[in-house]
């Protein structure tokens, strides 16, 4: 969190030097992260709702559409149903006016990739079988990099985890995305709540190595 925090503040004093409203967005989505994470939920939504992006440049609307992005994350988290429809619903409207056109603020944003913030937005709301079932529509191989399939395998696993029935299904995704992106298995609090509950009804079987293997890796009681 520390090193987050030093990262978006100097993100935002280069924003300033620059006084540009795209650089000004990117600053912004990295700050409500951090806001979020310490569950400063208005401050984040705040902090979003502040910025005065155009849609002339793909810069500028993927710069709009990872902010309405993240508004629909920040809504889900603060139970307003209405506006992370809304949010999704105009960010899938910049995705299809972005998609094939270049990526030149590094996001990935694009249609494959607003459907993978749909997942996680269906995740934060707690609704797990509408997040697996997004999921099971996305094709990862359509994601922009490496660093989005795994957020797409990971919080596939986390969907499924919840699952009656799918706990093993959930292992071999989770174990996906630690093949493409370790960090995002061992560092992540939830990832590492999610092994230790899978552990507790860990079978003996291939699945349960696979598991238990996962759980050393992040540093947790095997």
């Amino acid at each position: 969190m520390d090193l987050a925090w030093q990262a978006a503040s100097l993100a935002q004093q280069a924003a300033e030097r620059l006084d540009d409203p795209v650089t000004h967005a990117v600053s912004a989505f990295g700050t409500a992260f951090g806001l979020m994470g310490a569950g400063a939920f208005d401050l984040a939504a705040d902090t979003l709702a502040r910025q005065e992006v155009g849609t002339g440049t793909t810069a500028e609307l993927s710069a709009r559409g990872m902010l309405t992005l993240t508004t629909s994350l920040v809504s889900a988290a603060s139970g307003d149903r209405t506006a992370q429809t809304a949010a999704l619903e105009e960010a899938a409207d910049l995705a299809a006016a972005v998609n094939g056109d270049g990526d030149p603020l590094w996001f990935g944003f694009g249609i494959a990739n607003v459907d993978v913030w749909r997942m996680s937005v269906a995740l934060e709301a707690g609704d797990h079988g509408e997040a697996a079932r997004i999921a099971s529509a996305i094709d990862p191989a359509a994601l922009p990099s490496p660093t989005r399939q795994a957020a797409y395998y990971r919080d596939f696993g986390r969907a499924l985890a919840r699952m009656p029935r799918r706990q093993d299904d959930a292992v071999l995704m989770l174990r996906r995305a630690e093949q493409i992106s370790p960090a995002r298995i061992h560092r992540h609090p939830f990832m590492r709540s999610i092994i230790a509950e899978l552990l507790v009804k860990a079978k003996r079987d291939a699945v349960g190595r696979e598991l238990r293997g996962m759980a050393f890796r992040a540093g947790l009681p095997v």
